[in-house]
């Protein structure tokens, strides 16, 4: 899904209003499962319910905070940054490609039949003047 809007906020709101709840709720859900592994009394597991704490909590405040903010000052604007645009260029490049080597291909072709044109005449002028006569085979002996 891309934004329609032209402007560098308006990109920005529509991309927390549509994927922001999700963000949102991930980072809910996981927190909520970290939290009780902060009371156990194993270190192990007390140790990984911070670090997932922790992971979760700066992750939403970059994701939701910091790039928002980020983009929102230079971020693209207008048609700039559409991933369309970006896959039509690499397109248009990769037929360009695949029609320079059909076009090599083809000229290597070309050179092999002609190769082959002029070994096979050559072939057969020889074969013509230096055939060797046929010799007649013996005729069977009855026992």
């Amino acid at each position: 899904m891309q934004s329609r809007a032209i402007d560098r906020e308006g990109k920005v709101t529509d991309a927390l209003t549509h994927t922001g709840m999700s963000v949102l709720s991930g980072a809910i859900s996981t927190i909520l499962a970290s939290i009780p592994m902060l009371f156990t009394q194993i270190i192990f597991f007390y140790k990984f319910g911070v670090f997932i704490l922790l992971t979760i909590v700066l992750s939403l405040i970059f994701s939701l905070f910091f790039f928002a903010s980020v983009l929102a000052e230079i971020g693209p604007v207008g048609k700039r940054g559409q991933v369309s645009l970006l896959y039509r260029d690499c397109v248009n490049r990769a037929k360009a490609e695949l029609d320079e080597m059909d076009e090599a291909q083809r000229l290597v072709d070309e050179q092999s039949v002609r190769k082959e044109g002029s070994v096979k005449r050559s072939w057969s002028r020889a074969s013509v003047d230096d055939a060797p006569a046929e010799e007649s085979s013996p005729a069977p002996v009855d026992l």
